[in-house]
């Protein structure tokens, strides 16, 4: 089941104060003051030593008004919801995330009314879906402006990612943080962006914080606060003169693909990725692994029938003559296939031609493979060439001195001479210039 989590800024008053009177504050404070008490809880509760609560403040009555009116809100927002604004997007979840802990908290309460709280849950759900498949359709509308349109000629219904049924959301229970790794702090993860090392680009970097954040239970308002930990060299000091501009941490990654990123960094990558081709020692699968890998680093989303058409299209001639028999429809259709094929190829490239020893004894001598070789007897037919080059002297027959044929075709009596270089009345034996004796024997 997917998991929602809010973000504090994007918090309401009246879901601050829920969130805090669930946790036994009343004393609330400005909006401001709630947050950074907020922030403060739940840092605590990802520790070693899960906080202690009071009983639940609030009625099943008063949860489930403040719940009905909740969804409606939140339908309301999905609604005029462009599928674009990353901040539009985050406030939706927050909301969503803030009230499927509340409903969850409710549906254990003996007194609730389970069908009632049930369609509270649904309409949340629903919200959710309906607000992510706004998000993946604007998404799709912009790659196919920002890529190469002739190579996104698919069709929409063809795009598998596309969710058109309900998001299911994991429990959101308070005081439940029995499934969460101990957090490790950003400045211990040992990665560092200078934007001067050539060996580790923006998106390498990027991507490589995001999967560290996931495994170390590290929230992205904790990240944005440790973003200093993650800098130096010029990046440092670019991030201490921006950082009053940046909001969170996806603000900051904005501001970062705008200072160490072309402005036309979608279009060059896009290049890059129709220029690679498979290696010679490479995988259909590591090669897969890799295209997957430069599509995830396109900051729009590319549709999944035109990763693979390149994919398919940039494969290694063999592989492309072989896959070209059958039609290719989908990703784990090309990786079963390609298990098949590299084993064939490893079997050819195996082969080894039978061969027979002299003296080698078989047990089974007449099933053994003899090869049949060609006659090396030369042919005396006065059409058969002569392996050796034949010079003839001022284009005259060495035999009778006539032009216009060889001594080897002459109708002549045969006279004596060199048959290496024509000299008259002498053999190759014999020859001053063709024996290697350096003087003619008469």
């Amino acid at each position: 089941m997917a998991s929602l989590q809010y973000e504090v800024n994007r918090l309401a008053q009246d879901e601050l104060v829920y969130e805090l009177a669930v946790r036994g504050l009343t004393e609330v404070g400005t909006v401001e003051q709630m947050r950074k008490t907020l922030r403060n809880l739940l840092r605590m509760e990802r520790g070693p030593n899960p906080l202690s609560y009071p009983a639940h403040p609030f009625t099943v009555a008063e949860d489930l008004a403040a719940l009905t009116q909740k969804a409606e809100e939140i339908k309301a927002l999905v609604d005029d919801f462009d599928g674009i604004s990353e901040t539009g997007r985050k406030k939706i979840l927050s909301k969503l995330a803030c009230a499927l802990g509340r409903a969850n908290t409710v549906r254990s309460a003996e007194t609730v009314n389970q069908s009632a709280i049930s369609k509270i849950v649904v309409s949340l759900l629903n919200s959710n879906s309906d607000m992510e498949y706004k998000v993946r359709h604007a998404t799709a509308d912009q790659s196919l402006g920002a890529l190469d349109v002739s190579l996104l000629n698919v069709d929409s219904g063809e795009d598998s990612d596309v969710e058109t049924s309900p998001t299911a959301a994991t429990s959101f229970a308070r005081g439940d943080t029995s499934f969460r790794a101990p957090s490790v702090p950003v400045y211990k993860w040992n990665l560092k962006f200078s934007g001067e090392d050539s060996r580790l680009s923006l998106s390498a970097f990027l991507m490589r914080v995001e999967e560290l954040r996931v495994s170390r239970n590290v929230t992205e308002e904790e990240l944005f606060q440790s973003a200093n930990d993650l800098f130096e060299g010029r990046a440092l000091t670019w991030f201490r003169s921006v950082r009053r501009n940046a909001y969170d941490w996806r603000s900051l990654v904005a501001l970062l693909r705008n200072q160490f990123q072309p402005a036309d960094y979608n279009d060059r990558l896009f290049e890059e990725i129709r220029r690679r081709t498979q290696g010679p020692d490479e995988s259909i699968a590591m090669f897969a692994a890799v295209m997957d890998n430069l599509f995830d680093r396109v900051t729009v989303r590319v549709p999944e029938a035109t990763r693979l058409k390149i994919i398919l299209k940039n494969l290694a001639p063999y592989y492309q003559n072989q896959l070209g028999l059958s039609p290719i429809t989908s990703r784990d259709q090309l990786l079963e296939a390609s298990r098949l094929l590299e084993a064939r190829k490893a079997s050819v490239e195996c082969y080894v031609q039978p061969t027979r020893r002299r003296g080698q004894i078989c047990l089974e001598p007449d099933l053994a493979y003899v090869q049949v070789e060609a006659s090396s007897a030369k042919s005396s037919t006065p059409n058969s060439l002569d392996v050796r080059p034949v010079k003839a002297i001022s284009g005259k027959c060495w035999n009778c001195g006539k032009p216009n044929h060889s001594f080897r075709s002459c109708a002549e009596p045969r006279k004596k001479f060199c048959y290496r270089c024509g000299a008259p009345d002498c053999t190759v034996a014999t020859c001053g210039k063709c024996s290697g004796n350096g003087t003619r024997r008469k």
